[in-house]
């Protein structure tokens, strides 16, 4: 008996051990699930597992609760905590293995309310450095970590409570540079305001990346039918009103910015910084019309900076097909002319640079984004130099439109230039014209094979309903009587019927002949600017006819056989899903055509801009 009881003495710990264990796989399972039920009645019974290491990566039932988005559990286990005698909540400070403390995980979880509870018990949580890289020797704040990872509503929250004075100037860099980034203006704005002289700073010295590259990177222009459709539709109004609010922070915003520039920096400096950082251009590229207005408005000199090319703005924008950045050209009135007549390193004027299809440049340059997650890699990777194609082009359906744009492009960018600089040569002793030909030979070739396979695939869609639609002209429902006469001649739906049937016939004909004119076309480069897009369009509108019209035939042969039947009411339910899927799966083709042929016409009276601002 002695030895027995000896024997049960030794092994209590360890089942002591394996009751704890227990304990916390049943209170890990609880918090999971969200089942505060279970882990209430756990922790009423062992109140000290709300503070005992619970995974494998030390973690306490509060880093679970919290990275979880659980807000009563958080609440409820502050509450528990605190009766245990730990006032201030030193546990929500506690790392586990990865350095996460159950508030960094309540900040990057996003849940304000779960950072309320625990600032209100600790407010030095607000101000405890957290390292997210091996390499980081002093860490970030809290604010940091949620501006990087976009919470906004946290990093209002966390920006009111946090000591301003304790964000060291790298602190306040990086979180300007993610409040802008990611949209959250307001709180970008009260940065600005209680520290001016950083919005003339540069948050990527490397590149020489400012605060203005970040918002000529955003759309700071206010649409007209936004305003109309927040005012009209109820549904839309509240997002839509929130657009309109962000855009008119993102303004105030970029004036306050540039305000800070005139007021720190000397003209001199002024100037000297905007030419090395290329800023003008970067927004020239980006297409930020609102941003370059306010700017040029505010200095009309800093029209007349190039960059390391020698390129102006009206360079780059040709380049990069920003249509609205050009257009700027004519509020300059007689300075156009001086502008257009302009020419970069190269010798290539602005016509030279609109000739152009792929835009050579670094790697570097072309990692416009200002990511921080991104690598910047090693300078000989930075010097590596790629094609790219115009982001606007790109979203132009088929090959053969894309040509046509390009096109259009040229012409327009032709009406503005003097008729002297259309034969100008460049450096490689190249007029634009020249150039244009051999930066689009490749897009020709596609563009032929585009439209030569999608005419060969409509015209056989067209000479079958041709055919289906001849015969049922002669073999009619209901059948003839003696005389010959269709026996349901007399009938209004016949009448239909036989409409229907010949304009598909009709406009299927005409489809043919339409895509059978693209087919035996020569393809000449100028075909593609207005001929080969007008054909396919009537190409597939009268397509689209026939096929109404063939469904439209056969759902009134159908209601003429089966009379009152409730057959053809199902069938004419049924007809309209094949037109709406054709008129759904082809509307953007459709559309970009019908847009392409519709700037036509724009351009043809351009003219008119060079009578009134020339």
């Amino acid at each position: 008996m002695k030895i027995s009881s000896n024997l049960c003495c030794l092994r209590c710990p360890d089942v002591e051990k394996q009751d704890e264990e227990e304990r916390h796989k049943a209170l890990f399972d609880a918090t999971i699930k969200g089942n505060w039920t279970r882990a209430e009645k756990i922790l009423n019974e062992y109140p000290e597992c709300a503070t005992h290491r619970i995974t494998i990566r030390k973690e306490t039932v509060v880093h679970i609760a919290a990275a979880g988005k659980n807000k009563e559990f958080v609440e409820k286990l502050v509450k528990i905590v605190v009766k245990m005698g730990d006032v201030r909540c030193s546990i929500l400070a506690q790392p586990n293995t990865l350095g996460c403390s159950a508030f960094y995980l309540a900040v990057l979880s996003g849940v304000v309310e779960n950072a309320k509870v625990m600032v209100e018990k600790n407010e030095d949580l607000l101000t405890i450095r957290i390292k997210d890289k091996p390499n980081d020797d002093m860490g970030k704040l809290p604010i940091n970590h949620a501006a990087k990872r976009g919470r906004k509503k946290m990093v209002a929250y966390l920006f009111k409570e946090t000591p301003f004075e304790r964000l060291l100037e790298a602190d306040r860099i990086e979180l300007l540079q993610a409040t802008i980034r990611y949209d959250m203006y307001d709180t970008a704005l009260q940065i600005v305001e209680k520290d001016g002289l950083l919005a003339t700073k540069e948050h990527d010295t490397q590149r020489n990346r400012t605060f203005l590259h970040l918002l000529a990177r955003k759309d700071l222009a206010e649409r007209s039918w936004r305003r109309l459709l927040g005012s009209t539709c109820a549904v839309l109004s509240t997002r839509l009103r929130d657009t309109i609010q962000e855009k008119t922070l993102a303004r105030r915003l970029l004036k306050k910015i540039w305000d800070e520039y005139h007021d720190h920096l000397p003209e001199k400096l002024l100037v000297e910084k905007i030419k090395k950082t290329e800023i003008l251009h970067y927004a020239a590229k980006e297409g930020n019309v609102e941003f370059l207005s306010m700017i040029l408005n505010s200095k009309p000199d800093l029209l007349w900076e190039f960059n390391s090319k020698g390129q102006n703005i009206f360079h780059i924008a040709v380049l990069h097909r920003q249509k609205e950045v050009f257009d700027l050209i004519y509020k300059f009135g007689p300075f156009k002319d001086l502008i257009s007549v302009q020419i970069d390193n190269q010798q290539n004027n602005i016509l030279h640079s609109t000739a152009k299809l792929r835009i050579n440049r670094s790697s570097k340059e072309s990692t416009g984004d200002d990511n921080p997650l991104q690598p910047h890699g090693s300078e000989e990777d930075n010097k590596v130099e790629k094609d790219i194609i115009p982001k606007s082009l790109l979203k132009v359906s088929g090959a053969a439109l894309r040509l046509q744009r390009e096109l259009l492009w040229f012409k327009e960018v032709g009406n503005v230039v003097p008729p002297s600089q259309h034969k100008i040569r460049n450096k490689e002793n190249k007029t634009p014209k020249q150039i244009f030909a051999e930066e689009h030979r490749e897009l020709l070739k596609e563009g032929e094979k585009w439209m030569t396979d999608t005419a060969t695939s409509c015209m056989l869609v067209a000479t079958l309903i041709a055919t289906m639609v001849f015969a049922a002209a002669f073999t009619v429902p209901g059948g003839n009587g003696d005389t010959g006469t269709p026996i349901f001649i007399k009938r209004s739906s016949f009448t239909v019927f036989m409409i229907s049937d010949a304009v598909a016939m009709i406009c299927s004909i005409i489809s043919i002949i339409m895509f059978l004119s693209i087919l035996i076309s020569r393809f000449r480069q100028d075909d593609f600017l207005v001929s080969l897009p007008l054909k396919l369009l009537v190409g597939l509108t009268t397509l689209f006819v026939s096929i109404v019209g063939m469904l439209v035939a056969f759902a009134v042969a159908f209601s003429l056989i089966f009379d009152k039947a409730w057959q053809p009411k199902l069938i004419v339910a049924f007809i309209v899903a094949p037109f709406a899927l054709f008129l759904l799966l082809n509307f953007n083709l459709w559309f970009d055509t019908i847009h392409s042929l519709f700037l036509v016409g724009i351009i043809k009276v351009g003219s008119l801009k060079k009578r009134f601002f020339g």
